[in-house]
């Protein structure tokens, strides 16, 4: 393989190597032993995440293991820490890249997120790099008390029923410009990333998929 690491920023903080005995049992995944014998998978420590400070995290990386879920085996290698029970891992029977939820019932058990390992790691190192690219705008927070918070709609009342338009200082105005800006630019990056990963692979694309949610997710400012 090359010295050039296909998903240098997906493995960023390291790599967690896959135990070779794994490997030896589970024989389906031939495919991407060699990969996985090489990389291994992102480091546990590693988050996937869209956000710096990695306290939004999409995905979890864990050190593999096999886990046997609705009657086949399963090598997970994630999880999604907001509940208990949610697994990612590569599936014996398809080699596909899955969500199993072992607190739900019937079909919804388990869903496919991507038709294959390299997918998953492409559309995850492609989501960071275009992240990186494309910082979020800042919006200052502030708390009000009751009281300020009457002050300040006077105050935008009367601006309006005068047909004034609200006091801004030059650094608010020049932080609004900056923040339409960067919301332009992102908005526009993440249609480009959905063009992309559309060819790549269109199981992940699917309506109401695991991808389409995380994505409308980060367009409507959720993650």
């Amino acid at each position: 393989m090359s010295d050039i690491h296909p998903y240098p920023m997906l493995y960023a903080s390291g790599c967690t190597l896959v135990a070779e005995h794994l490997l030896a049992q589970a024989s389906w995944l031939a495919g991407m032993s060699e990969f996985l014998r090489q990389y291994g998978v992102p480091a546990v420590s590693q988050q996937a995440s869209v956000q710096e400070e990695d306290n939004i995290a999409i995905v979890q990386f864990c050190e593999p293991f096999l886990h046997s879920f609705q009657d086949r085996q399963w090598l997970i290698f994630a999880r999604e820490e907001w509940k208990e029970g949610l697994w990612i891992g590569l599936d014996s029977m398809s080699a596909e890249v899955c969500r199993l939820d072992e607190n739900a019932a019937g079909r919804a058990r388990i869903a496919v997120l991507n038709r294959s390992l390299f997918c998953f790691l492409d559309f995850m190192e492609q989501l960071l790099v275009f992240l990186k690219q494309h910082p979020q705008p800042v919006y200052e927070a502030k708390t009000y008390t009751a009281e300020e918070v009457e002050q300040v709609l006077a105050a935008f009342r009367e601006s309006k029923q005068a047909g004034q338009p609200i006091q801004r200082t030059p650094e608010q105005q020049e932080q609004i410009q900056t923040n339409r800006k960067l919301e332009q630019q992102f908005q526009a990056g993440l249609r480009k990333l959905k063009q992309s990963f559309r060819p790549m692979d269109a199981i992940a694309m699917k309506r109401n998929s695991w991808w389409k949610v995380v994505l409308e997710q980060l367009e409507d400012g959720i993650l």
